[in-house]
Parts: C-alpha cells; sequence; structure tokens
C-alpha cells in the first residue's frame, strides 16, 4: 500500500478508531488536519495528500485530500517523500524535523498542536504502524 494514499487514509483511520490510546489523548480535540507528501522529482507525479478531520478524540474522517480541503483545513503539514519515509519508519524524529524545517506548516501553527502532542503522537504512532511503501530516495 502508498503512504498517504486513499487506501492509505482508510487503514488509518480504521486503526485510529480502534485506538484506545488516541482516543484518550485526543479528547477535547476537534479540527482539521491535511499531510502532504511532496512531489520533488522523486518519481512521484504530483503531490499526495491526506485529509483527517478529528472530532473529540475520534477519527470523524480521513481521505485523499481534496482542493478546498488545502485551503480549509486548521493544520497542513508538508515534507518530502523522504522526511516522512523516516518519520513512519521511526528513523527520524518527527518534532526535530519541523524545528529543522523538513517538515513544513504551510497552515495552521505549531502551538496549536502544544495541547495535544500526546495525539499527535499517537497520529504518528499509529501511522507508522501501518505497512506502506514510499518512492524511492
Amino acid at each position: 500500500m502508498e503512504a498517504l494514499s486513499a487506501a492509505w487514509a482508510k487503514e488509518w483511520k480504521k486503526r485510529l478508531d480502534a485506538s484506545p490510546a488516541f482516543a484518550a489523548a485526543a479528547s477535547g480535540w476537534s479540527g482539521s488536519l491535511v499531510f502532504v507528501m511532496r512531489a520533488n522529482g522523486n518519481g512521484l507525479e504530483r503531490d499526495r495528500a491526506v485529509f483527517l478531520a478529528i472530532e473529540d478524540g475520534r477519527c470523524r474522517t480521513a481521505r485523499t485530500a481534496r482542493w478546498n480541503d488545502l485551503g480549509e483545513c486548521d493544520l497542513m503539514l508538508s515534507a518530502s517523500a523522504e522526511t516522512w519515509r523516516r518519520v513512519l519508519q521511526g528513523s527520524g524524529d518527527p518534532v526535530l524535523a519541523i524545528l529543522s524545517g523538513q517538515i513544513r506548516f504551510e497552515r495552521g501553527r505549531w502551538s496549536s498542536l502544544v495541547p495535544y502532542a500526546g495525539a499527535a503522537r499517537e497520529l504518528l504512532r499509529t501511522a507508522a504502524a501501518i505497512d506502506a511503501s514510499f518512492p524511492p530516495p
């Protein structure tokens, strides 16, 4: 399954829905996020993006992002395929990737995630558990 594809998003939602750790960490959090994998001459023909809608600790929606999602989401994080591969396969620290600019906040602010740092960690931990392929480096 390709990372940040429609099938991958569907699997991510299924796993988030089954995660008591995510439900507990995301309790009280409602918002929308888009995760973008940039096509940077890495074999991707175009950017890939996944939209998530979180509502009080539940993943209400996870799907391929639509054009209007990019302008309406609360947070949009983008990175190269290589950065997402490192973060989702556990060899890269997401906080360091954000601080170093490898993962960029295209919409929203880092500070808005601080109260939900545990939920963000569970989002990534759950995504990392999905066996996915990435474009070659």
